[in-house]
């Protein structure tokens, strides 16, 4: 069998004229795929419409009680946090 190629310019046109909803682009700001990722969509944005969201990250918040330790042994207290989405 065949594979079909389609023009890039058609493909271009095909979604900045598509009125679909925008790619959830989920980016971790540790990857560096997930940065080539970005160049890429940067790139094409006219072509592509995107929304991005951190997928992974850090961030603070007061203890929770359920700590393996006292909780005053620090004084920071961060979480990981993965995207709802």
């Amino acid at each position: 069998s065949q594979i079909r190629r389609f023009p890039m310019k058609n493909l271009a046109r095909h979604f900045a004229t598509s009125h679909a909803t925008p790619l959830t682009y989920y980016s971790a700001w540790f990857c560096p795929f997930a940065h080539r990722a970005t160049i890429a969509l940067e790139h094409h944005a006219d072509s592509v419409s995107y929304a991005w969201e951190e997928a992974l990250g850090w961030e603070k918040r007061p203890p929770t009680g359920n700590e393996e330790f006292s909780a005053d042994e620090r004084k920071d207290w961060y979480y990981h946090w993965k995207s709802p989405g």
